[in-house]
């Protein structure tokens, strides 16, 4: 990399900071698993936020726990491991946020999430130029494919939401590079030892890893069989059964969590069920809109077209670029098919693949008018347009800053109020994190406790209950409905 592209790259980066800076200043609200992730690194009691029902609080309350490292548990990471453990993912993510927060202890800021995050959108950025460069050799290119990439939806708020993704993102791209380094190189102790490293940590960090590891690999042995360079498989396949007893004994637990665990039924279900399909197709359609806000159905489109000429021109060349387009493909149907939920989060880690692909194949179509340079700039320039036009639409907010105008009356609304939660199981209680703080005070009751509910149902008071279990709320309680945000919780103001 030359001095030149450094600088190039670093101005880039020091933009796109100042953009995710810009969009963490207001973000309003919090995804319910952006607080947990808080309480997963940090918490020491347990998973679980502890609350005493009927206590009245104010300020945090019981999220002061919950949210931030206390003086004598910094570096707590055996506590990390058994939240995880009591969890559903493994706990290197969370090991490195509670790094993070450890630092500064008896307090809580959104910048520890966001600021780990903005840490990992530079390794990203740099780390995917290298790869680029090693795909195509055409810095103009390549610095196109990253301003289109690192300007979509999918991208920012990858980088504002609290959670592993930008971790994972750069962890895919990283054993890209690697096995495009090595796919015309004779396999050496480093490969071995970096391939080790690079499998566990994205082992470690989301189990979803599992997916694209296993399609490049199997992709990069089958290239490997075919250059009859058999010794580097069976030494490839030695190294990852070490892989796999090493992981095991770091992390033992993740066949309690696939076997045992909720989200492991859930995507064993959701795997031998028809509505897989359906599934798919939404995941599909949840990346069309966050990468160039749906024009990418077009690149789609155009994508397969090429694709059968070339089949039927016999000009399909087994590539290193074919098999990492092949293996994003396979992890999105995967995914797409078992992931709780269509959300960009779980597809975020494989989209600068389909953004490399859209980009060079519509150029290349583009450039038998125009010179190459020329259909690039054509090309990137649209994708950059889309992406500002969809910001700009949208009001300069994207998803994870959770703003609308919605939610910042309801803010107001709650000041001078009292908050009266009704759970219906504990694991809810992060979703009014937020709300809470903006009330006079708060409490929480259940369905064991409604002998309070006379207490609290009067003017003043406003009734809180997550959105699936709105029909639970005690009978006694009669107000209006003024809010029914994203986030599912109904706020219920007492007459």
């Amino acid at each position: 990399m030359s001095k030149s592209e450094r600088i190039r790259l670093v101005l880039l980066l020091l933009f796109l900071t100042a953009i995710i800076i810009f969009f963490g200043n207001r973000k309003l609200d919090y995804n319910i698993d952006e607080i947990a992730n808080y309480g997963l690194s940090n918490h020491v009691v347990g998973k679980d936020a502890h609350i005493e029902i009927g206590k009245m609080y104010t300020g945090l309350g019981p999220f002061k726990d919950f949210v931030e490292v206390k003086d004598g548990e910094r570096f707590n990471y055996r506590n990390v491991f058994h939240n995880q453990w009591e969890d559903v993912h493994p706990p290197l993510y969370y090991c490195i946020f509670h790094t993070v927060c450890s630092f500064f202890p008896n307090t809580f800021s959104i910048w520890y999430g966001i600021g780990l995050n903005i840490f990992w959108m530079w390794c990203i950025v740099f780390g995917l130029y290298k790869l680029l460069m090693r795909m195509t050799n055409n810095s103009f290119l390549n610095l196109g494919i990253l301003l289109a990439y690192v300007t979509t939806s999918m991208f920012i708020n990858t980088i504002l939401f609290i959670r592993m993704y930008a971790q994972l993102t750069f962890i895919t791209i990283l054993l890209a590079y690697l096995l495009k380094i090595y796919w015309d190189k004779s396999l050496d102790k480093k490969f071995y030892c970096i391939f080790s490293v690079i499998i566990i940590a994205g082992m470690l960090t989301q189990y979803y890893f599992l997916f694209f590891a296993f399609a490049i690999c199997f992709l990069f042995a089958l290239h490997l069989y075919f250059e009859k360079r058999i010794k580097e498989i069976m030494l490839s396949l030695v190294t990852v059964c070490v892989d796999a007893v090493a992981y095991l004994i770091v992390w033992r637990h993740v066949f309690k969590h696939v076997f045992q665990g909720y989200r492991g039924e859930e995507a064993m279900k959701a795997a031998t069920s028809l509505s897989s399909i359906k599934n798919i197709v939404l995941m599909i359609l949840s990346m069309d809109f966050y990468l160039f806000w749906g024009l990418y159905s077009i690149f789609s489109i155009v994508l397969i077209i090429i694709f059968i000429k070339k089949i039927k021109a016999g000009t399909v060349v087994f590539t290193y670029e074919y098999a990492l387009v092949y293996a994003a493909i396979f992890y999105l149907l995967t995914v797409g098919m078992i992931a709780p939920y269509q959300h960009f989060r779980y597809i975020s880690p494989v989209a600068f693949v389909f953004v490399f692909a859209g980009i060079v194949e519509v150029s290349n179509l583009l450039k038998k008018r125009w010179d190459i340079k020329k259909s690039i700039s054509i090309v990137v320039s649209v994708c950059l347009f889309v992406n500002l036009v969809g910001i700009v639409a949208s009001g300069f907010y994207v998803e994870m800053d959770y703003y609308s105008k919605d939610r910042a009356q309801l803010f107001e609304n709650l000041e001078g109020k009292v908050c009266v939660i009704y759970l219906h199981e504990d694991w809810v209680v992060p979703v009014y994190f937020e709300p809470v703080q903006h009330t006079k005070s708060y409490v929480f009751i259940d369905r064991n406790h409604e002998e309070l509910v006379d207490e609290y149902n009067k003017p003043g008071y406003v009734w809180a209950i997550y959105g699936d279990h709105a029909e639970e709320l005690p009978e006694a309680i009669h107000g209006k409905c003024f809010y029914s945000g994203s986030e599912n919780y109904y706020l219920i103001e007492a007459e």
